[in-house]
């Protein structure tokens, strides 16, 4: 079985999740593991179950990878993970691809920046010549639920949200098996906060996948062209950014 792969009427209430994170090697600038972008390989990768709203968060896999490329130093200086850790480990080769997607099976993805862990997902699967096991972007976004709820509020990264709503890590940030677990933790706050800010909503806010897939997609397509607004009347018409996937998946859906 699969992942769940597209928007269902499935209630929220209880929704298997498969929550993943990567750490990575940050080589270049630019979209993820796109032509002419950053080179994102895994470095280590995290994953959480859960069922939403019902069960606790549970590490099921939390692992490191050796890249076929360096890890740069902004990463190592981010993530804590140097070249030398990850020596003696293992590369993210065929047998890691299938352990990571068992892992994933009968459940929605969930991550912090859905599209950058999709892109390193991708970027590996591809990298393998594994074609036939990609996987569409699709799955919940908190990082979008808090540039919604957390609009007019300074910083965005899982550390800002998860102070902003109460849920503090047991260890220290930017370890794949922390942050993985936190992410799963601000889901419930964020949703909740989202219903307070959509009163004239009838009944349950976003009360089935399908429902809160519409929703991401329009507040991350519009957060996107909000952000380019900004740079570009702070710069004089140049965009600041380069990386448009919300507004991007929704224009291939709309073909």
């Amino acid at each position: 079985m699969p992942p769940i792969l597209a928007p269902t009427d499935r209630l929220l209430s209880g929704l298997p999740i498969a929550a993943i994170d990567f750490e990575t090697t940050w080589v270049g600038e630019g979209p993820p593991n796109e032509p002419g972008g950053s080179e994102q390989h895994a470095v280590e990768c995290a994953i959480a179950h859960f069922d939403l709203g019902e069960t606790e968060p549970r590490v099921v896999l939390d692992r490191r990878y050796r890249p076929r490329v360096p890890i740069s130093d902004e990463a190592t200086e981010v993530y804590g993970i140097s070249n030398e850790d990850v020596a003696d480990v293992g590369e993210f080769d065929r047998d890691a691809a299938a352990e990571l997607l068992d892992l994933l099976e009968g459940r929605v993805v969930l991550a912090y920046n859905l599209p950058f862990d999709w892109s390193v997902l991708d970027g590996e699967l591809r990298r393998l010549g594994l074609e036939h096991s990609r996987i569409p972007l699709f799955g919940i976004d908190p990082f979008v639920f808090a540039k919604d709820v957390h609009k007019y509020e300074r910083g965005k990264k899982l550390s800002d949200t998860a102070r902003r709503v109460g849920v503090a890590p047991k260890d220290g940030w930017h370890a794949a098996g922390v942050d993985v677990e936190v992410a799963c933790r601000v889901v419930l706050p964020l949703l909740r906060l989202v219903s307070e800010s959509s009163r004239d909503r009838d009944g349950e806010f976003l009360p089935t996948l399908s429902a809160l897939w519409e929703y991401q997609l329009r507040v991350g397509r519009n957060s996107e062209r909000d952000l380019d607004r900004y740079f570009r009347r702070r710069s004089g018409g140049k965009s600041g950014i380069d990386w448009f996937p919300w507004r991007d998946l929704a224009g291939r859906l709309r073909e």
